[in-house]
């Protein structure tokens, strides 16, 4: 199952932001992926994902599974555009963001 869902609240309504398939949420936002490894145990390997927002510029490091590495990367997406919102990862998984 590779669907996401992320839902955000304007002005005190819930909307729809984006439903389908995490690759093309990945590419939509033009996230950049690529493999690495650690530099002290290099068997350990991992994903950087880099992504733009304004003029700001965000490098994710996980050594994860890609499923997880880019879980976290939305999250901290959403985290930087400040509004409230729900995302619903490629796991069923379901975090709350910016709800404080």
């Amino acid at each position: 199952m590779n669907n996401i869902s992320i839902y955000w609240w304007n002005l005190g309504t819930k909307t729809l932001d984006f439903k389908g398939d995490i690759n093309e949420f990945v590419k939509q936002k033009n996230f950049k992926i690529s493999k690495i490894k650690h530099k002290k145990f290099p068997e350990i390997k991992g994903y950087k994902i880099k992504f733009n927002m304004s003029s700001s510029n965000y490098t994710i490091e996980t050594y994860n599974d890609l499923e997880d590495s880019l879980s976290i990367a939305i999250r901290s997406y959403l985290e930087h555009l400040g509004d409230k919102s729900i995302f619903r990862d490629t796991k069923g998984r379901e975090y709350k963001i910016n709800w404080y």
